[in-house]
Parts: C-alpha cells; structure tokens; sequence
C-alpha cells in the first residue's frame, strides 16, 4: 500500500462512531421556565446552552416544573452554537411532574419541543391554566401514566427518591412497591453526600427488595451552578442509548467520571485483497471478546489478526497448515493486513504484513515470505519503527476451540494468570509469611535464642549448615 492510502485508512479506523464511551450526563436540569428557578432568569438561550457546554456536558434534559416552555428555546440557541462554533450536546425534551399523592417524576421524550412536552401535560389530564405551576397535580394512575410516556417513546424516572416529594420517602407499603415496578429509574440528587447515597440504595435494594436502576441527576435551579450529574456508558447521547442504562445499570451508569483505562489496543484493521478488502473492521476500545453467530467471522478476525501480529497458532503440524491455507484464501495470495493499534501512551502505530508466501512443492506447507512491518504515525506522517508487533502491543489470540482447551488445563490457567496478572504483592506477602513462620518456629523451639543473631542454634549440623529435626532437653 502506498503511504496515502494507509493514513487514509487510518483516519477512517481511528473514527469512534458507534462505540460505547462514558459520557456526561444530567436528566434534571430546570430553565427560566420552571418558576422556581433560583439563577438569573434574564440568561439568554444561547448562555444557558453554553453554560452547560463549558462543564463538559454531552446530554442533558430539560425538566421544567409541569412546563416545556423554553425548550424551543434552547434547542434553537443549541443548534445555532453546532452550526457556528462546532461545539455541540444533545438537548432532550421533558418535563418534572407531580403526581398525586405529591410525588415528582421525570418525563423525558426522544425528540420534540415544547409542543410534545404540552401535549404529553395534556394527555395526563394537566389543565391549560396549570402548565407551568408547581400545584398541578396529575390522579393518572401510575401504570396508565407510564403507559402514556412510553407510549411516546420516553423514560419515566422517579426524581430525588431519596428526598422531599420522591418515590422513597412519600409513599409507602404496597403503593411504593407497585410505583417501583412501573417506574424506569429512580434519581438520586447528585449532590448528596456518601452515606445518603448508600443508605438509599441499600433500602432499595435489601428492605424493599426492588432491582430499580438509579440515575443521578443534578436537579440544578441555575445554569450557571456547578451541576455534577452523572457519566453514562453509551454508543451516542440519545435516548436510545439511555434506555440501555435500565437493563445493566451496573455497567452503564458512574456517580464520578471514571478513569481512562490507559492501556494499548487495536483500533481496527483492513485487508487489501480478498473477501474482506471493502470491509473496514474497527474496534472498541474495551473490546477483549468477539462474540457473533455462527459462520459470522469470528474465526477469520482472530487469523488475520494472528497473522499480522506473527503470532501462528502455537499447535500441532495439520492446524499449522490449515490457518497457512485459511490466509492464503483470505488474501488471495498477494493482500496485506493493515493493523491500527493504539499505543498505551495514546500514540498510533500501523503493522502491516504481506500475504506473499512460497512453497518448495505442491504439496509443502507454504512458508509467508515477508515480516510484519511497523510504522509510527508521526503528524500525518508514516515513521519505520526497529519494532516487532509484540513490542507494540503484548496480545494473544484465542479461538473458541482453543479458549475451551485452555480452561481446562490446570498448566494454562495458570501460565495466563502469571503472565497477565501482576501479583508481586502477593509474593512479597508469601515471602514475609514464610520468614514469619521461620521466626515463630525459632521462637517456639528455641525461646532463648528467639530474635538473637551470631549464634550457633542447637541441632544445627556444623559442616553441611543444615538443621536436623532433633529438640534438645538442655534448652
């Protein structure tokens, strides 16, 4: 490949369209709209979205008390502020409200403006002359209310449950249990200290005995005040992708930003010939396992992969000769795998390696004729690298046949955990242990020596050094 074409592929592995990252998230965020708002309600649109922006944030909801009247609002000034400066957050429509018996939800829509969010108040029986109050109240019984915001798409989320006017603390016996099966989510302010959190989750989850997922949300009365909200794993800020936080929350969901793993990865990677050449494979970045239906490729990824990083399956001759055949049929004979891998410190490399092979008969094992080839790139630049693949990024490959025989030989569970697991701590805890024991045997047998240095101990042979299995009455 020429040097062009290869940083153009490599633009187009390194794009991260479609790969779950965490992103900054906060489903209650109130407007000039709601009439409690605490900040100054003279705030434009376009510094209101801007405030937000400026935090970091990827997604919020506005969440107005029983009103969506801004929301054209800030959706103008924030497709304004995409169009001009490039900065961009996805705004989505919602609305805070109270239901009878005086308990707060979050209805949150996947699009609309302020005449989704009043349609839905109206649909929930919220006279005219109460959109935008705070004594409104809706007698929709819960199940039909959540009914009608699925119904449109959105999320029904019990707010500030461990709080005044939230699921936890307003209701009780079988009305709280029934609230909780219906709702999506429950909301913990994320401004709430530790112990609260903990003491909330723990009722939940051990004396109601409810699996509820819990969102965190700011329930911020001011843009300009320093919201927290929460970071949520997702693909794109959506709710499509929010809605996956109710199936594994564990998984999706972090109070504070979590750290960025910092180690080496693949990015993705191409071949240049053969039945795969128009196909752009990328990789996210916490990727360990390919998982696909039957004949879906699996197989082919691992070889390709194997073959570009020189690392054949370690096995008997006649599977030896089958991945060499596999990848001469991959490449039809003159394709190369292009690998982007990117490094532990955020630098990208390229490993590139030919298809060409030869055979000293028709029936020899083809023997591949070129080594891998590792290049830096360095400002739009390809820079040769003295380096082997593995030097790059230490990495095995398993087959699903191969990971099956490894987890059932005692020898290789523990090859992959010495070698993949750092336990120098645990070693230097066996070893204090051991010497600790040594300690307390001297102790035990010989109490006059314990601690003492210098001196010969009874029992101890004076030409070999060695200690016999003998007490002596004398001491």
């Amino acid at each position: 490949m020429e040097t062009a074409e290869i940083l153009s592929i490599v633009k187009s592995l390194s794009r991260t369209r479609n790969i779950c990252k965490y992103l900054k998230v906060d489903l209650h965020v109130h407007s000039p709209a709601s009439v409690d708002y605490k900040g100054d309600k003279s705030v434009t649109p376009h510094q209101f979205v801007s405030s937000f922006i400026e935090r970091g944030f990827d997604l919020i909801a506005i969440t107005d008390h029983n009103t969506g009247a801004h929301i054209d609002q800030i959706l103008e000034a924030q497709r304004r502020i995409a169009a001009t400066a490039g900065d961009n957050i996805t705004i989505l429509p919602g609305v805070e409200i109270c239901v009878s018996p005086g308990v707060h939800l979050l209805a949150i829509l996947p699009d609309g403006g302020s005449a989704a969010v009043s349609d839905l108040l109206s649909r929930l029986g919220l006279a005219l002359e109460e959109h935008g109050t705070t004594e409104g109240l809706i007698t929709v019984p819960i199940d039909e209310l959540a009914n009608i915001v699925r119904g449109r798409g959105g999320l029904l989320i019990g707010a500030h449950a461990n709080s005044n006017k939230g699921v936890v603390q307003e209701l009780a016996g079988q009305a709280r249990l029934q609230w909780l099966k219906v709702l999506d989510a429950l909301e913990i302010s994320s401004e709430s200290q530790e112990e609260n959190i903990s003491k909330t989750i723990d009722y939940v989850r051990n004396s109601l005995k409810s699996a509820i997922p819990f969102v965190f949300g700011s329930d911020t009365h001011d843009c300009q005040s320093a919201s927290i909200g929460m970071w949520v794993k997702m693909a794109d800020p959506s709710l499509i992708s929010l809605r996956q936080l109710t199936y594994e929350p564990d998984l999706r969901v972090s109070r504070t930003e979590p750290e960025v793993p910092a180690h080496g990865r693949i990015g993705g990677f191409v071949v240049s010939h053969g039945i795969y050449i128009d196909q752009r494979f990328r990789f996210s970045p916490h990727l360990n396992v390919i998982v696909g239906g039957r004949g879906g490729g699996k197989s082919a990824v691992i070889d390709l992969l194997r073959f570009a990083f020189e690392a054949e399956p370690r096995t008997a001759n006649d599977i030896d000769d089958v991945f060499a055949n596999r990848i001469m049929g991959f490449l039809q004979s003159v394709g190369e795998v292009l690998v982007l891998v990117i490094g532990s410190d955020g630098e990208e490399y390229v490993i590139v390696r030919s298809g060409a092979y030869e055979k000293l008969t028709s029936r020899a094992r083809p023997t591949f004729t070129s080594a891998a080839l590792v290049f830096q790139v360095v400002e739009d630049n390809l820079v040769p690298r003295e380096l082997r693949p593995a030097d790059v990024l230490g990495i095995e490959f398993y087959g699903q046949g191969e990971a099956a025989q490894l987890a059932n030989r005692v020898t290789e569970q523990m090859r992959l955990i010495d070698e993949n697991l750092d336990h120098s701590s645990a070693l230097t805890l066996i070893s204090e242990a051991n010497h600790q024991l040594t300690v307390d045997e001297t102790s035990v047998l010989y109490p006059k020596y314990a601690g003492k240095s210098g001196r010969r101990w009874p029992g101890f042979g004076r030409r070999s050094g060695s200690r016999q299995k003998v007490l002596d009455p004398r001491w």
